[in-house]
């Protein structure tokens, strides 16, 4: 298993029975539907993996311990980061080009902001 497929099962293990919505799975209507825009925009793994994990936090039980444990310690800025940009009420939108075009002062390589 490579690590986008493992962050895949990671989300789909912890955010199992979560809706999104009106009612549907939340990875199959909210995740894999990220991970397909940031495929539109780059082929760079580690941005697939982010938009995969990047409601962990908020939405389930893992702590950043977990993650850290489970994806390192890169992955795991990412998430964090982009999960403080989410929370300052900044819209985000699945333009793939607003996407590919938004940069993140906090971070000193931002690889994706969704």
């Amino acid at each position: 298993m490579n690590l986008i497929e493992k962050a895949e099962a990671f989300a789909r293990r912890y955010h199992a029975g979560q809706k999104y919505g009106n009612g549907l799975d939340y990875c199959d209507a909210h995740l894999s539907k990220v991970v397909s825009i940031t495929k539109g925009f780059t082929t760079n793994e580690v941005t697939h993996i982010i938009a995969w994990l990047h409601d962990i936090l908020e939405d389930t039980n893992i702590d950043q311990t977990t993650l850290v444990n489970e994806f390192g310690d890169y992955i795991t800025k990412q998430v964090l980061t982009l999960g403080a940009v989410q929370s300052e009420g900044h819209k985000l939108t699945n333009s793939p080009c607003q996407l590919r075009d938004m940069s993140c002062p906090r971070l000193s390589k931002c690889e994706v902001i969704l």
